[in-house]
């Protein structure tokens, strides 16, 4: 097989090892010399598989008598005049489909992959926030950002290894500020109250709609430090940490 003819086959397994969801999050975090690797290593699985396709497959293809038959292998193989050619064709378009189906498959889902990477390879930054957004163990964060403001809340969503943009939806409860020459904390604004009133709508498509207008998105680069945050800790220990005319 000539060796542009596998050309296509390696941008085929590029694109599949770039969007299939076992693998996306090691392809963006590879480096360049990697990457090459694992799309040609893919590449390769799809020349097998399209050899494996043409040996067994083909033979089914409803190829009519000559000539007024329209097969697809006959038609590429006369008019197409690079041997090998539909190997690496074929092998291309599955490297450029086969992923979209993989991907609806259950334990390779976007959500089932994203929490495997964060358990195995996550840092620490995304570890704590996938804790933090565990449903079971529900818990509030304190988040500092730069210009010293400071928030209380839990943080419903966050970015995934491959997002290149990371942020984090933080519904907040408290927020205040540091104050420039000592680091104590201002409290200024209680949400609780107006958390409680809109508990009180009767329609559920209203409460949500009015509590998703509170949330805040931070960029993580905006971020200098964030922890996990219990009322009760911070009554008995830290209480006189902090200043402000709302309680807490």
């Amino acid at each position: 097989m000539p060796f542009n003819i596998l050309l296509l086959p390696l941008l085929g397994g590029f694109i599949f090892i770039s969007q299939w969801n076992c693998t996306r999050w090691y392809a963006i975090r590879a480096e360049k010399e990697r990457l090459i690797l694992y799309a040609a290593i893919a590449g390769l699985g799809l020349v097998v598989l399209t050899y494996l396709l043409k040996l067994f497959a083909a033979p089914w293809l409803p190829c009519g008598p000559e000539p007024d038959a329209i097969c697809l292998p006959v038609w590429w193989a006369k008019n197409i005049p690079f041997e090998n050619s539909g190997i690496s064709m074929t092998a291309f378009l599955l490297g450029a489909t086969l992923w979209a189906p993989l991907n609806h498959i259950g334990p390779w889902n976007r959500e089932a992959q994203a929490a495997r990477v964060v358990k195995k390879q996550g840092t620490a930054l995304e570890q704590f926030l996938a804790t933090a957004m565990d449903q079971s163990k529900p818990r509030h964060v304190l988040v500092s950002v730069k210009g010293g403001k400071v928030y209380v809340g839990r943080v419903v969503d966050a970015f995934e290894p491959a997002d290149r943009d990371p942020n984090i939806l933080l519904l907040p409860t408290l927020s205040g500020y540091r104050g420039k020459d000592d680091q104590m904390i201002c409290w200024t604004l209680n949400y609780d109250e107006a958390y409680s009133d809109i508990a009180k709508e009767t329609k559920p498509e209203v409460r949500a709609e009015r509590m998703a207008e509170f949330g805040i998105v931070m960029p993580i680069t905006e971020i200098t430090s964030i922890t996990s945050f219990s009322y009760d800790v911070y009554h008995k220990y830290f209480i006189e940490y902090s200043k402000g005319d709302i309680a807490v």
